[in-house]
Parts: C-alpha cells; structure tokens; sequence
C-alpha cells in the first residue's frame, strides 16, 4: 500500500517520499528528511487503517496556509526548473506566510487576497520605499502557483483563489534611439552580445537626427 521512494535535488540534498494509494480515495503524499521517519509516517497511516479510521480528512480546513507554504518550499522549489535565485524564490511565499500563515485554507478567498494585495503594495520595504505594481505581481506568482500545487498535485483544496485577483499593469520596454555616436557601441566586444544578437527589425526603429560629432 504504501511506496517510499528515494529523492535527490540538484544541490545534493536527500529526501524520502512516501506515497499511499487507497481504492476509493486520492493519492496520499509526503517527504521526510530521513527515510526512518517516512516509514514510521506509513506505518501510522496504515494503523489508522487497519482501526477504520478515514484516511483522508478535510484538508481545507485542517491545513493552512503556513502548512501550504513550508511544504511549496520544501518539497517543490528544490526541483524547479532555473531556479537561480533561490533566496528570493522563497522569501516571497515565505511573505505570505507571515501575514495570513494562520489562516485556514478553507478560509481564504479571493476577497482576502485582494486585501492582503493592496496592503503589500501601499505597504513600506525595509529601505523605506513602496512596492511597484510589477514586483506585487511577482508576490501574487507565487503564491497562486502554490495554491495551484496544492489542486492539482496535493488535492488539499477545489481552487485556486488568487486565479480571480486582478494584477498590476506591467510596465513597458524602453525605446532607445541609436545616434552616431554610440551606433559603434552595439559592435564592441565588452558589449551585451546576446541582447543584440537577439535583437529582431521590429525592435529598431530609424529616425534621422543631426550629427552629434564634429
């Protein structure tokens, strides 16, 4: 019934999952640090079995959002994909933790995600500064794709509710005009090659303007 498997990150750091399946009922998971404590976990599920007590409780209301962020952190973000900034990866559902970590998962809408979205962005960082509508953004990302974790993968609750929260607009590219006398720049090898190879026609936009070298 139970399954323990071995886990590996790419930082080397090792972990066990154990998975449950029961007839009737979703996949039951989790991940331990050390393979003794995944088994002693199986071997509790399965004594509640064997007593006829439900395997799977409410979730929703048993979980919270505190629970939903340390497992985001510790069992998804270590496989993800170019995760290159890992400290900042995880301070920002780490952020949500400490402002409605308590909360219920049951408990959390829409509505209160609106609130707690617009308390973040009127809010002050440590260097005394308001938050851009872009950055709220990112602070929203990553908390909705924990919550989509926790549908999808952890059947901990039905939906996501940060999916109906309004973004910020984000802010556009800058146009930037090529003159004479720093065209040559584009060419120098200490330049940012891969922007301009990069680069497509549609991106330039040609003006004539006085020359500027004499």
């Amino acid at each position: 019934m139970a399954q323990i498997a071995k886990r590996t990150s790419k930082t080397g750091k090792t972990s066990w999952r154990v998975r449950i399946r029961v007839q009737g009922y979703p996949q039951r998971s989790r991940t331990f640090p050390t393979k003794t404590a995944a088994k002693q976990w199986a071997a509790a599920i399965e004594a509640d079995l064997a007593r006829g007590v439900e395997l799977i409780p409410n979730e929703s209301r048993r979980r919270t959002v505190g629970d939903l962020v340390d497992r985001y952190i510790d069992q998804h973000l270590p496989f993800k994909n170019n995760n290159k900034d890992a400290a900042k990866t995880t301070a920002l559902p780490g952020w949500w933790k400490d402002r409605i970590g308590s909360y219920a998962l049951a408990n959390v809408n829409a509505a209160l995600i609106t609130e707690v979205r617009d308390e973040l962005r009127s809010g002050k960082t440590y260097r005394g500064t308001t938050r851009s509508g872009p950055t709220v953004n990112r602070y929203l990302a990553a908390i909705s794709h924990a919550f989509k974790i926790a549908v999808t993968e952890w059947h901990w609750i039905n939906s996501n509710p940060v999916r109906n929260v309004g973004r910020y607009s984000e802010s556009k590219g800058r146009t930037r005009w090529l003159v004479t006398m720093n065209a040559s720049a584009c060419y120098r090898p200490a330049g940012r090659v891969g922007t301009v190879v990069c680069m497509h026609w549609s991106s330039w936009h040609c003006r004539l303007v006085p020359d500027m070298v004499s």
